[in-house]
């Protein structure tokens, strides 16, 4: 499902960024949701899938269907170094549980499993995937 929403967006926005964008009505690229939601209190668990994955470890775990469900999760274990990528790849839509362990500026910071693996092992076991050469004419 991910490969066919990836594939869906490269051929809408593909098309509104080639030389003929300027006669074309293309829709604004899509904006970032904000997760908003009230963080947990510290050791109150709470679960759900990953909806939003930014930048070192931090990820928004959705406990409703709207970003002001979401709640902002910095990973208390993540790994450093790893990329968005390798973030995308494990996390993405897969539902994690975590218990909250303290507060951050705009969410909560947690130790967070999947499937029963910490979260962070599950990164660092699954490196970004190589970029994928397609050759054109």
């Amino acid at each position: 499902m991910k490969q066919l929403v990836a594939a869906l967006t490269v051929a809408v926005w593909g098309a509104c960024g080639s030389a003929t964008a300027a006669a074309q009505s293309c829709p604004a690229p899509p904006a970032r949701a904000d997760c908003t939601a009230q963080a947990p209190s510290d050791g109150q668990a709470f679960a759900g899938p990953v909806l939003q994955v930014m930048e070192h470890g931090r990820v928004c775990v959705a406990l409703g269907p709207s970003p002001s469900q979401w709640v902002p999760v910095e990973i208390a274990d993540a790994p450093a170094g790893a990329s968005r990528g390798a973030w995308m790849d494990a996390l993405f839509a897969h539902r994690i549980e975590c218990v909250s362990i303290g507060r951050t500026a705009d969410g909560v910071r947690a130790r967070c499993l999947s499937g029963g693996v910490s979260v962070a092992k599950l990164v660092v076991a699954r490196p970004a995937p190589a970029p994928t050469l397609v050759a054109t004419r």
